[in-house]
C-alpha cells in the first residue's frame, strides 16, 4: 500500500474516531509490521527480513479490541512516528531511501533473481533489523 494511502487512512480513522466517539464507538489504527505467513514465502528477500509471527500480530489486534487505544504499533514504529513529527523532512528522506538500499528488492519483488544469489548483505540485514516494524 502506498505511503500516501496509509497516511490518508490513518487521518480518516482519527477524524472518524472523533465523530463516533460519543456513540461509544472506538477507532484504533493498528500499524502492523510484516507478519511471517505462507503468502510472503515466494518473495525471496523476506526469508532474511525480520518479521513478527502470527501470535504477535494477534496480540496487537487483541490489544486494539480490548484496550481501545488510538494506535497500536511496535516500539520502533512509535519512535519513527515521533521522529516524523519532530523532523518531518529527515524522516521522509529516510523512508524514501530505505527500500532501494536493500540489494535486489525490485528484481526479487518482480520475481527474477538478482546476481549473486538470494541472500542479503550484512548491511541490508542490519538495516532490515533496525527498521523492523516501522510504519510512518
Amino acid at each position: 500500500m502506498p505511503l500516501w494511502l496509509r497516511r490518508a487512512l490513518a487521518a480518516l480513522s482519527r477524524c472518524l474516531g472523533q465523530e463516533v466517539g460519543d456513540d461509544g464507538v472506538a477507532v484504533t489504527n493498528v500499524h502492523m509490521p510484516l507478519v511471517r505467513v505462507p503468502m510472503i514465502a515466494p518473495t525471496d528477500i523476506y526469508a532474511d527480513f525480520p518479521t513478527i509471527d502470527t501470535d504477535q500480530a494477534a496480540k496487537m489486534v487483541l490489544e486494539a479490541v480490548l484496550c481501545r487505544p488510538l494506535e497500536v504499533s511496535t516500539r520502533l514504529g512509535k519512535f519513527g512516528g515521533g521522529c516524523r513529527h519532530c523532523c518531518a523532512r529527515f524522516a521522509q528522506a529516510g523512508h524514501d531511501r530505505r527500500l532501494p538500499r536493500l540489494p535486489g528488492v525490485g528484481r526479487q519483488i518482480r520475481g527474477s533473481r538478482g546476481e549473486g544469489g538470494t541472500g542479503m548483505s550484512t548491511e541490508a540485514a542490519a538495516l532490515a533489523y533496525l527498521m523492523r516494524g516501522v510504519h510512518f
